[in-house]
């Protein structure tokens, strides 16, 4: 009940419940659960597809700093609403694109709107705590946001799943209206941050780099590690199709399968606070990596339908846990003052290591799909046990 409690208290936070509408919004991508058939009709093979993908993390890579930097500049509030604003116009573009180049211009769109989204919402969300001088609810506020992503998703892929039967194309033009929505949403936020430095934007960067170079390097490491995490993980959103077509499943159950998954996805990360108070840091992190990591390893052997899509959601659900955890290790570690430049500089080295990964994911799931899953497997396993090494070396220090 206590649980309960605290999760509504962070709703009683305007920003948070106005960030929560608007990523409930922007989350209904319907259509997610055939994306990677969408694209395959409109030309393209799963090489361009994990290539746009590479192309979106590099376009994070480029922007993700400079938006930080931005963010903390001119407010978090303005960065939010473009990067929105980014989402809805590159969601236009796919739903009119029929060649590569335009699908690699929308994918340029969405890496800026990811990369100026990644600091700026999460600086907003503690700033406005600390406002209330409620910043012990940081968990439970970054797990609302991820929770509300994940119950768009749970509306979202059954219909677009419903929606594909008559049309590739519907789910497109419908998440097109749900991404105008969100745009709406987001004016209605309250601005957290005032800059009161006379810095330039070189020197913002400079002094937050050099103050995580100098009180916490490993945080560099870390990142890449969870970044390489995470991007595997979501890679299962192409590649639960092609295994759902190993299986020989209708394309309409594809939405229902993984509307069931993020339902359960929902439920876990929910306890994510009370896992991290019970737990700890380490276990948490370490868990969520191994875990994963063995279920995608099996997936390798091709299992049965059943063990598969059971091995699929033990991968999706427990790594789950992972985002609204690590989102709030990282704001208490970075220093108020240019707290979203931080977060960006850090969140750089991951959009480095995704760049790099997913054209190897691509590569492999080409030839074929399984070795895919071994490589992803092995990687999160091995990671796993770095964890608690690298804890060691970062979780006392401040930024």
């Amino acid at each position: 009940m206590k649980s309960i409690h605290f999760y509504l208290e962070t709703l009683k936070v305007r920003n948070i419940l106005i960030l929560s509408l608007a990523t409930f919004l922007y989350s209904l991508t319907f259509y997610t659960t055939i994306f990677t058939l969408f694209l395959v009709e409109r030309g393209l093979n799963y090489v361009e597809i994990f290539l746009l993908e590479s192309i979106l993390s590099a376009s994070i890579v480029l922007f993700e700093v400079p938006s930080g930097v931005l963010a903390d500049r001119f407010g978090r509030k303005k960065v939010i609403i473009a990067s929105i604003c980014l989402f809805t116009l590159s969601t236009f573009i796919i739903a009119f694109s029929h060649s590569f180049l335009w699908f690699v211009v929308e994918s340029v769109l969405y890496g800026i709107g990811i990369a100026a989204m990644s600091g700026a919402d999460s600086a907003m969300i503690y700033e406005s705590l600390q406002k209330k001088q409620k910043k012990a609810l940081a968990d439970y506020s970054f797990s609302s946001l991820s929770t509300a992503a994940t119950m768009a998703m749970v509306i979202s892929l059954p219909l677009g799943g419903w929606m594909a039967e008559y049309s590739l194309d519907l789910p497109v033009y419908i998440t097109c209206m749900s991404l105008t929505a969100a745009t709406a949403v987001s004016f209605f936020l309250k601005e957290t941050y005032i800059n009161e430095t006379k810095k330039s934007e070189t020197k913002r960067i400079i002094h937050s780099l050099g103050t995580i170079i100098k009180k916490s390097p490993f945080l560099f490491l870390f990142q890449a590690i969870q970044s390489m995490a995470s991007g595997f993980v979501f890679s299962l959103v192409y590649l639960n199709q092609p295994l759902f077509l190993s299986y020989d499943i209708e394309m309409q159950a594809f939405g229902w399968i993984m509307l069931v998954i993020h339902l359960l996805s929902s439920g876990v990360v929910l306890m994510a606070p009370m896992v991290r108070r019970k737990y700890g840091l380490t276990f948490i992190f370490s868990f969520t990596f191994f875990a994963p990591g063995i279920s995608l390893f099996l997936l390798s052997f091709q299992p049965s339908m059943i063990m598969g899509i059971t091995l699929l959601t033990l991968a999706i659900t427990i790594h789950g846990v992972n985002d609204p955890i690590y989102r709030t290790f990282l704001n208490e570690l970075v220093s108020d003052q240019n707290r979203a430049t931080s977060l960006s500089i850090i969140n750089l080295t991951g959009s480095i290591v995704g760049m790099c990964i997913k054209p190897l994911i691509g590569f492999f799931t080409e030839i074929d799909l399984y070795p895919a899953f071994t490589l992803m497997g092995s990687i999160m396993m091995t990671l796993a046990i770095l964890i608690p090494f690298m804890l060691k070396k970062i979780k006392s220090l401040q930024i």
